[in-house]
């Protein structure tokens, strides 16, 4: 099903006209979130190691854990020093009629060029 966790997607905030945002959904409805001695922590299991970050040291809002309502997802860019993302108030959680589509093939770098899932 749409969305999964460890998918790319393509997000649209309400409040904001043209731009899309791409960032990983890490928290599907009903998860409990939180940051760790740097570490992602789901449902209590540290997860970086699924994803293509490897510490994050700015928590955010995951200083304490978060439970996500029904529909709510929780997102954070690759670049985790420099993401605007769930972590900060001003983004928040993000509702599923916001996700608007799953990135599957990748433009730049040249040399990673192709189906980002080996299709």
């Amino acid at each position: 099903s749409f969305p999964t966790r460890r998918s790319s997607d393509l997000i649209k905030k309400i409040d904001s006209d043209d731009y899309y945002d791409i960032k990983r959904v890490v928290g599907l409805p009903g998860d409990t979130i939180s940051v760790v001695a740097g570490r992602l922590v789901i449902n209590g299991k540290h997860t970086n190691d699924t994803f293509s970050f490897s510490y994050i040291n700015s928590p955010g809002v995951l200083d304490e854990s978060v439970m996500l309502g029904d529909e709510e997802y929780f997102v954070i860019g690759d670049n985790t020093t420099n993401s605007e993302d769930s972590r900060f108030i001003n983004y928040g959680n993000v509702q599923k009629s916001e996700i608007k589509g799953k990135i599957t093939y990748r433009i730049l770098p040249k040399e990673k060029r192709g189906d980002i899932y080996g299709h």
